[in-house]
């Protein structure tokens, strides 16, 4: 498992619908559970790991996904 998978599950809870919100947040955890049995870290040492970096590779994503909106707006 890449760390760009927890990342993109992580762009989907966000963005996703309410009504998806449950199911999604699930697949996030589920996905950090996978990959700390899959590095052998805790998940109190690796889930800051990925959410002190996600705030850039979402700023990547919305740019990709977002070009005509400045990124002083986007990246909010």
């Amino acid at each position: 498992m890449k760390v760009e998978d927890i990342y993109a599950k992580l762009f989907e809870f966000e963005f996703c619908e309410p009504t998806e919100k449950i199911v999604r947040e699930q697949e996030f955890n589920d996905i950090l559970k996978k990959a700390c049995q899959e590095t052998k870290r805790p998940l109190y040492v690796l889930k800051p790991a990925i959410l002190k970096r996600y705030p850039a590779y979402r700023a990547r994503r919305l740019a990709q996904e977002l070009p005509n909106i400045p990124p002083l707006v986007r990246d909010q």
